[in-house]
């Protein structure tokens, strides 16, 4: 099996920077909520990538590329620039990624950065006009309902996105405006994922 540090390098970059860039990519979608939504949604993007890498569902090379990715923070204004790549990147780099990694790390990775871009856009509520309203569920909660559902499927949790069931939209839909909901669907299309919001 393939590790990590065994990757070529410029792929080691790409999975490291791609959780933050998926992010913060949702992020600028949608600019509604100014300074205020940015910082909750990279706090959220933080958050998550911490819970991520404590969890031991993932791949060692997810882990790994997290981990990574929060150690460098100092970098991550260097990554918003050319955000409107991102899923331009995320297509050649699993295409690249093929190569060295199973379907299951691939799927894994790919379903990852599916949940940071939903998690993100929940994090800070706009309304179906853009506004800001008041917000119903945290990304986090949201993020463990999914996870839950993985590990106790008779559990009354939402599905799990990374199930490959599809959510319903009422359950997936809170707190993302249409900006998000496009921004994440180019993502998923981007990554070969299907996705219901």
């Amino acid at each position: 099996m393939t590790q990590f540090y065994d990757l070529p390098s410029q792929l080691q970059e790409l999975l490291i920077m791609l959780p933050f860039r998926v992010g913060y990519y949702v992020s600028a979608s949608d600019q509604t909520g100014g300074e205020e939504a940015e910082a909750q949604e990279l706090e959220a993007l933080s958050n998550i990538v911490t819970y991520y890498i404590e969890d031991a569902l993932k791949s060692e090379i997810a882990q790994q590329a997290m981990t990574e990715m929060l150690g460098r923070r100092k970098y991550w204004d260097k990554w918003r620039e050319h955000i409107d790549q991102v899923p331009t990147q995320c297509e050649k780099l699993f295409e690249e990624l093929g190569a060295y990694l199973d379907d299951k790390d691939l799927i894994g990775f790919k379903n990852n950065l599916i949940d940071i871009a939903i998690a993100v856009a929940q994090a800070y509520c706009e309304d179906e006009h853009g506004a800001a309203s008041e917000v119903r569920e945290t990304s986090i909660a949201a993020l463990l309902k999914r996870i839950g559902q993985a590990i106790f499927p008779q559990a009354i949790f939402p599905q799990a996105i990374f199930s490959g069931e599809p959510q319903s939209e009422q359950t997936i839909s809170y707190n993302i405006s249409a900006a998000e909901r496009e921004a994440i669907l180019k993502l998923a299309d981007a990554l070969q994922i299907e996705v219901a919001i």
